[in-house]
């Protein structure tokens, strides 16, 4: 049936997160697939924008982004689950997730 399941959360909506999760994990338990997670972290917009905010800034914003997913995959997986973090617009980078 399914060998692999790519599951897009939003982690600033835990309780939905945990919700598609826990379907998901019940897809798979059927099949033995394993569980992907993808969550998209907003981009910094156009460039010209980008330039003003500083590498600083925006490394700590991807810290503490994985440390979010982290986080979830602690209260929310029994197992330790692969997971993707990415940037840009959501549905752009959920669909490259998928192709990858």
């Amino acid at each position: 049936m399914f060998k692999k399941i790519l599951v897009p959360i939003e982690l600033d909506y835990p309780d939905t997160a945990a919700a598609v999760y826990q379907r998901a994990k019940a897809i798979a338990s059927f099949s033995g697939a394993d569980i992907q997670l993808v969550s998209v972290m907003p981009g910094f917009g156009m460039p010209i924008v980008a330039s003003y905010i500083p590498d600083e800034v925006k490394k700590e914003t991807r810290d503490r982004f994985r440390d979010s997913m982290e986080q979830f995959i602690q209260n929310n997986c029994q197992k330790s689950v692969a997971y993707t973090l990415r940037s840009g617009k959501n549905w752009e980078e959920i669909l490259k997730a998928a192709e990858k």
